[in-house]
């Protein structure tokens, strides 16, 4: 990752991923709880999207997981991975329902990573 502040990087996530109208709460929030840079926003980002995701299809929370030990590219690759879960099972689960018509999942794995996160969690600032 580049030189960049934490300040420059919740600008750059929120210009790139959240609506104008919603933003990530301030550096200096993310600071008082301890995350002070943006390798560690990421990961924390990161990490909470799973959990999330995780519980949302699961209904548990992984906490047999330590996110500590895992790199972010790791748990971006589980939440692909878990994503990719979810589409298949939805497939299945259409292919069923001859009956009823169901909508199509088509996840965003990038944006999905941050918003659910945030939706859930309310790291937003308003």
């Amino acid at each position: 990752m580049t030189n960049k502040t934490l300040e420059q990087h919740i600008a750059e996530l929120n210009s790139e991923y959240f609506a104008s109208s919603m933003t990530l709460r301030t550096a200096q929030a993310w600071r008082d709880d301890g995350i002070h840079t943006p390798e560690q926003l990421d990961h924390h980002l990161s990490a909470e999207s799973y959990i999330n995701l995780y519980k949302s299809e699961n209904n548990i929370k992984p906490r047999w997981i330590d996110f500590s030990e895992l790199t972010t590219d790791q748990i971006n690759t589980m939440i692909d991975d878990l994503c990719e879960s979810i589409n298949f099972h939805q497939q299945q689960n259409d292919s069923d329902l001859t009956q009823y018509q169901t909508a199509d999942i088509d996840i965003d794995f990038k944006m999905n990573r941050y918003e659910v996160m945030a939706f859930n969690r309310g790291y937003f600032d308003s």
